[in-house]
């Protein structure tokens, strides 16, 4: 896992397709609905992005996209920008879990909302952590049912 402050240089761009392979092709993206994740709120698990959680804004968002050989994750922090990534061939198991609560609707029906807790683990025994919140929990899912994870996603409830 490597953590790179973004810069938009060719120098970055070199970095990155050196270290998880080239971003998918136009026709690739279409093919597989997409290669980039919904907004996922961080938690853990990546000591630069952790440093930058002390800056106070609300929420710490991260955005997912992946690659031929790897994922590349995307934190935004006012003038703070940074990358991190992470091979396949790192990646140990990705677990999805499902949290649900049911909450009561204005016209007075039961309505059930699903949320997610997910963790990226490393063979190294680093774990990243982020949360899926209800507004993203059907996209978030279908991002990791994507063929590219179908050996690393574990999914529970």
């Amino acid at each position: 896992m490597k953590t790179y402050s973004i810069e938009r240089t060719q120098n970055l761009h070199n970095k990155i397709t050196a270290y998880i392979g080239t971003p998918f092709t136009f026709f690739e993206k279409i093919k597989a609905r997409g290669s980039g994740s919904p907004a996922f709120t961080y938690r853990s698990g990546i000591h630069d992005f952790d440093t930058i959680q002390s800056i106070k804004i609300k929420s710490n968002n991260i955005n997912i996209e992946a690659f031929h050989k790897g994922l590349c994750i995307y934190l935004n922090k006012r003038i703070e920008r940074k990358i991190t990534l992470i091979p396949f061939n790192e990646i140990d198991l990705i677990l999805f879990k499902i949290k649900e609560s049911v909450n009561i609707d204005k016209n007075g029906k039961e309505v059930v909302v699903r949320m997610a807790n997910v963790c990226i683990c490393t063979f190294n025994g680093e774990v990243v952590k982020f949360d899926i919140s209800a507004s993203n929990f059907k996209s978030g899912k279908s991002f990791f049912k994507k063929d590219i994870f179908q050996q690393l996603v574990e999914f529970s409830s």
